[in-house]
């Protein structure tokens, strides 16, 4: 009775391990093949690895249906079964799992043209097959233990590359931030050392570049003192600045992401004046011109975040066999979000003042309209204004994203009013690829002496 019970546990185990054995049916694309970091051969090989691994699943779960039928038969015909011994059926089926599973799996979480998701599904693998070492009570091998940590830091390494291979692809940098949080959240949990924190700062330094290039018509127009309307055209560097304390400290501030993503003109003729018109009332002409260098803009991001494509692992049912096939898919996800602080850049204009009698010239502020129009999105002191992209468009790469800001007061009698078109452009700076370590490959024979 014993025995029938240790068969019975045992078999059970085989079959469970056996649902853990169904691979990816169909492979869609991934971000390394974006950027170049895999090229068609890693994706080619990729496929032939997934088939492989398939293959052995099938004929692994046909030679377990076989067994579980023949000790079905045994039983009915009161025959004695198999004398099981659990721990060299393990070593069995460790071996097994080590020659013919490990190896295309191995390859796959190494290829720089598989997604997160599928390296992920790979490293369950390994977890569904520890689980089920433990709950047999069977001491795990040195062996395994290694190759479980060399599959672990595969998968996160393979996850990061994807995460700055998205951000490269895209501008979009949100998964960086997700990926160094989680991890170092999951680290602190299991006690382990460590952090990602120098790993996210790498990747933001490569592609969390951008260039704010916003084109701005501002009028004042008073009935009794004339009209004013002013055209410029300005570019703001937009990057990560590394700030002093790092970036875990940088996202502790709770001010969005302005500590993580900054920039600033350095004045001069950025923006510079497209066009100056004047008009006036009284009995003289007015001509006008550009006036002094705008003061710098400073511009720091709030929120920034794409939708996106986005890479999973689903399960599907298969018909007559009691196991489950994982389809790899991609959908989009997620909604785009974008706003920033924006101050300074003021400016003046000149004014010559032409009558029949005489001939003058004033200096004339005029870079505080575009703050009056814009009073509603005031921030702190005057001079800095709140914009959130309302119903943003999607651009032609590298421009992420674009939008019109406008809005109208009326101050002391004139009416301030502005219609900026801003665009969002992505210029990342990406490093050369590291070289991928060699797959796995079987040892050379000796020579004959």
């Amino acid at each position: 009775m014993k025995k029938d019970h240790l068969r019975v546990r045992l078999c059970l185990t085989v079959v469970l391990l056996s649902l853990f054995l169904s691979g990816p049916a169909s492979i869609f694309g991934s971000w390394g093949l974006e950027v170049g970091r895999a090229n068609g051969s890693d994706a080619i090989r990729k496929q032939k690895d997934w088939l492989q691994f398939k293959q052995t699943r099938e004929a692994f779960n046909r030679a377990i249906t076989f067994k579980l039928e023949v000790e079905r038969q045994r039983q009915l015909l009161g025959m004695e079964g198999e004398d099981l011994d659990k721990k060299q059926l393990y070593e069995e089926v460790e071996d097994f799992w080590f020659n013919f599973l490990l190896v295309p799996l191995w390859r796959i979480t190494l290829n720089p043209a598989a997604s997160c998701a599928e390296a992920q599904y790979a490293l369950s693998l390994m977890m569904g097959m520890r689980r089920q070492q433990q709950l047999i009570g069977i001491e795990e091998s040195e062996v395994f233990s290694r190759v479980y940590d060399g599959f672990e830091e595969a998968t996160s390494i393979r996850c990061r590359n994807e995460a700055l291979d998205e951000c490269l692809a895209t501008g979009r940098f949100m998964q960086i931030l997700q990926l160094f949080v989680g991890g170092d959240r999951q680290s602190e949990l299991l006690g382990r050392a460590g952090s990602l924190e120098k790993w996210a700062e790498g990747a933001l330094t490569q592609c969390a570049i951008y260039e704010l290039h916003f084109v701005s018509k501002t009028k004042a127009d008073n009935t009794s003192a004339g009209f004013r309307e002013i055209v410029r055209d300005g570019r703001v560097p937009i990057r990560y600045p590394s700030p002093p304390g790092g970036l875990k400290e940088a996202i502790k501030t709770r001010t969005g992401l302005a500590e993580v993503l900054n920039g600033r003109t350095t004045g001069g003729n950025n923006p510079f004046f497209v066009s100056v018109k004047c008009t006036t009332s009284q009995p003289f002409e007015l001509v006008c011109s550009p006036g002094t260098n705008s003061a710098p803009i400073e511009v720091r991001i709030n929120e920034l975040d794409l939708r996106h494509r986005e890479f999973y692992i689903e399960s599907e049912k298969l018909k007559y066999v009691f196991t489950e096939s994982e389809v790899s898919r991609e959908r989009f996800v997620g909604e785009d979000k974008f706003s920033f602080l924006f101050s300074g850049g003021k400016f003046s204009i000149q004014a010559l003042l032409k009558s029949p009698f005489v001939t003058t010239s004033r200096t004339m502020e005029f870079g505080d309209v575009f703050y009056m129009a814009h009073q509603k999105d005031q921030v702190g002191d005057f001079g800095s204004v709140a914009v959130k992209a309302e119903n943003p468009k999607v651009g032609v790469y590298p421009v992420i994203l674009k939008f019109t800001y406008a809005d109208q007061q009326v101050v002391s009698g004139a009416t301030m009013s502005d219609s900026t078109e801003f665009e969002l452009i992505h210029k990342p700076e990406p490093k050369p690829f590291e070289k991928p370590p060699d797959p796995i490959r079987k040892p050379l024979k000796p020579p004959n002496k």
